[in-house]
């Protein structure tokens, strides 16, 4: 899993992981009760498909994922997030390892989970999530962290596309 998770941090890369079937390898990991870290996965598939602002699936008028395809990659990550409740988890990993802890025993990069929340802020909906999670506090203290100049940096791409 943790190859596939530092590749999908490549744009280069996303396209060729998609075509291999990872996001079905991370979603089996996201719904199986035997892996207990869903926010790793998660954040892989929000760093392959989240930018993909889903203009020819969603609806406008009630931004709901309209797809025939039942694997399409957005219908995958938003049935994912809002299922799973992943939107929370992310955002309570960020909030804990922001405060140097551990969440629910693992330690994550700060810069690489605002770099899946970066991506999930392109998909109205998802931002959204994001948003009633807490999202500004997050990036109030994401964006006052000195000491880490990528996070910084992540943080104020996230700004600008919840601002755009």
């Amino acid at each position: 899993m943790g190859v596939f998770l530092v590749l999908s941090y490549n744009p280069v890369s996303r396209p060729h992981l998609v075509e291999a079937g990872v996001i079905n390898f991370f979603q089996h990991l996201i719904s199986s009760e035997d892996y207990p870290n869903k926010v790793a996965p998660a954040i892989g598939i929000a760093c392959l498909v989240g930018n993909d602002s889903g203009e020819n699936v969603v609806d406008k008028s009630t931004n709901e994922v309209k797809s025939d395809d039942p694997n399409h990659p957005l219908l995958i990550l938003k049935q994912g997030f809002t299922s799973y409740h992943l939107i929370k988890d992310i955002a309570d990993a960020l909030y804990q390892t922001l405060n140097g802890r551990a969440y629910r025993g693992s330690f994550f990069t700060p810069w690489k989970i605002m770099l899946g929340i970066m991506n999930l802020c392109d998909n109205t909906v998802l931002r959204e999530y994001l948003i009633s999670e807490g999202l500004f506090d997050l990036l109030k203290q994401a964006l006052t962290a000195k000491e880490d100049p990528k996070l910084v940096q992540m943080s104020l791409r996230t700004l600008w596309k919840i601002c755009a």
